[in-house]
């Protein structure tokens, strides 16, 4: 069809009131699913961020874990309680071995922890001396002491002693904890680790507001059923049970499922074991 015929094909559309309304329908029916996913993200991430410095804050600062928190969900953040205390001890014990006036970064050590171990089986376990280790080196010393010997006599002598000295090289650090764990720290963890540690020190994150603590852990309900995107999946929920609007076909109809939305990309798994029959 050639321009001319579509220009006067288009001019006389737009002059006919019933066929301007009937465009503006095909647009809103074409157009409202993405004007809704654009209205959804923009409140979704917003209350996701709000959602990881409460879920922080609670790890790091104690408190009160909200009504209606998943019971899962209140063991990961008791169990993370409990490993921090463990950790305490373990940078206690190391920072006896430094000079006076060096220290670890005890806000940076535990936020790469949460970031590593959040939700996991028994994170308590990887909560010793050896994960603190990763943060400092150990240099053999020596120094002069004086000792008294048998006869009375001050008697100066080299002793030999290891210093722990604290790593700043946050790449070195992520290199021991992948030579510890024995797997690769991806980009997305190192992320989150900064991103915590910025929640606790300075009050705000830095470039990862939608990052979901425990969403790679999986959120079993009572009923057997398992969360396609893990833990905190309530804030996701874009649809319920029962009539509503359809997004893609405006019909007004009942609904039998729950729709979860989440950024392109983010791994799902399949809420009861089965076999797929159809997809569309």
């Amino acid at each position: 069809m050639s321009p001319a015929i579509l220009v006067k094909a288009a001019a006389s559309i737009l002059t006919n009131e019933k066929s301007r309304k009937a465009v503006g329908w095909v647009l809103t029916a074409v157009l409202s699913p993405i004007i809704l996913l654009l209205a959804f993200f923009c409140t979704t991430f917003s209350g996701g961020a709000e959602h990881n410095r409460t879920v922080v804050d609670l790890c790091f600062h104690g408190g009160a874990v909200p009504e209606g928190t998943p019971a899962e969900y209140q063991a990961y953040i008791q169990e993370m309680r409990d490993s921090f205390a463990l950790l305490d001890a373990a940078m206690q014990a190391v920072e006896g071995q430094m000079e006076e006036g060096d220290g670890l970064d005890d806000i940076r050590v535990k936020a790469v922890f949460f970031a590593l171990y959040f939700g996991t089986d028994d994170p308590a376990a990887h909560a010793g001396q050896t994960f603190v280790d990763c943060f400092v080196t150990y240099e053999e010393r020596t120094r002069t002491v004086t000792t008294v010997d048998e006869e009375g006599n001050e008697v100066e002598t080299q002793e030999t002693y290891t210093m722990a000295v604290p790593i700043s090289d946050l790449q070195q650090i992520w290199q021991n904890l992948q030579r510890l764990t024995g797997t690769e720290v991806s980009p997305e963890q190192q992320a989150n680790a900064d991103s915590v540690y910025n929640i606790v020190k300075y009050g705000v994150s830095t470039g990862t507001e939608g990052w979901i603590p425990g969403a790679d852990v999986p959120f079993i309900g009572a009923d057997g059923f398992c969360s396609p995107i893990g833990a905190g999946w309530e804030s996701r929920v874009t649809s319920e049970f029962g009539y509503r609007r359809d997004p893609f076909t405006g019909e007004t109809r009942g609904h039998t499922g729950m729709d979860l939305a989440v950024p392109t990309g983010t791994p799902v798994r399949a809420a009861l074991p089965g076999t797929v029959t159809a997809a569309q």
